[in-house]
């Protein structure tokens, strides 16, 4: 008895001290964190996020021409998994604290190395790594709670995307990746049993050795004879190449082996718009 007793005391206080752990009170400006997979590795932003409470943000809480810390509390990190290109200036991979200048027409974007600093308190400009300009554009939706966000994502580019109230702005990060890709890529296909989509998926995105991507598809579909995706892939190679009847050939082939599975419907239509492409 005592030992069922001790038992569900124990977990009863195991149980308090979980919930415990979970809970915070409420906070004014709530900090978050974005993580955010990006070319070969990632963009990452923690920053707190405060709310416009019926006030005027822009030239009033936020003052025009001043050092902002670009959101509440501590300075705004952004961290970057690899080198990355931002304003045609080279910004190592690290983190770096982002600061901002408001103007009513435009926004001065700043990555200094102060990521200790709490907020605008310990700010050095000679710990500037890069400053530039961005454009104001006005929204005609109001964003109650600060926001940043990665936006526009491609293989080799993003969006940093900043709104307050009818406020955007947002700025450019590039990563010149394809040299690193392609090694990785070259190391793959020397591996016994190689990813071939993998590598003819990449080529066929960047429109990079059509022709090789051809024989490495074909030996894709040699392996796995009934996956339907891979004659697609085959399809779109064939159709960049303009070698449209190929392009047909295998795109039908992708829609019959479909037939049956969810990605039926999905797949006649890749066949069909190969097809009208073809009579253009």
């Amino acid at each position: 008895m005592k030992k069922i007793f001790f038992s569900a005391l124990l977990f009863g206080m195991l149980s308090f001290s979980a919930s415990a752990q979970d809970f915070h009170m409420p906070k004014p400006s709530p900090t978050t964190t974005v993580n955010q997979e990006f070319s070969t590795s990632f963009i990452k932003l923690v920053y707190s996020r405060p709310s416009m409470k019926g006030r005027v943000i822009f030239g009033h809480v936020v003052p025009f021409g001043q050092i902002w810390r670009t959101g509440a509390n501590s300075a705004t990190k952004i961290s970057f998994g690899e080198d990355v290109t931002i304003n045609n200036t080279l910004i190592k991979a690290g983190e770096y604290a982002l600061y901002t200048i408001p103007e009513k027409d435009h926004w001065t974007i700043i990555l200094n190395t102060g990521v200790s600093n709490w907020g605008q308190a310990g700010f050095n400009d000679k710990d500037d790594v890069v400053k530039f300009t961005v454009p104001v554009q006005k929204t005609k939706l109001t964003q109650q709670t600060f926001s940043i966000s990665v936006e526009d994502l491609t293989i080799n580019s993003a969006k940093v995307a900043l709104w307050w109230e009818n406020t955007y702005v947002d700025f450019e990060v590039k990563a010149d990746n394809n040299a690193r890709i392609m090694a990785y890529l070259a190391d793959e296909l020397k591996k016994p049993n190689p990813n071939y989509n993998t590598v003819t998926s990449y080529y066929i995105r960047t429109n990079q050795h059509l022709e090789e991507a051809v024989e490495l598809q074909k030996k894709a579909i040699a392996e796995n004879p009934k996956q339907y995706f891979l004659y697609w892939h085959l399809a779109e190679i064939y159709q960049k190449l303009g070698k449209h009847e190929e392009a047909v050939k295998a795109a039908k082939q992708a829609a019959d082996i479909a037939k049956g599975t969810a990605f039926e419907t999905e797949y006649h239509q890749h066949y069909l718009d190969i097809l009208n492409a073809k009579k253009k």
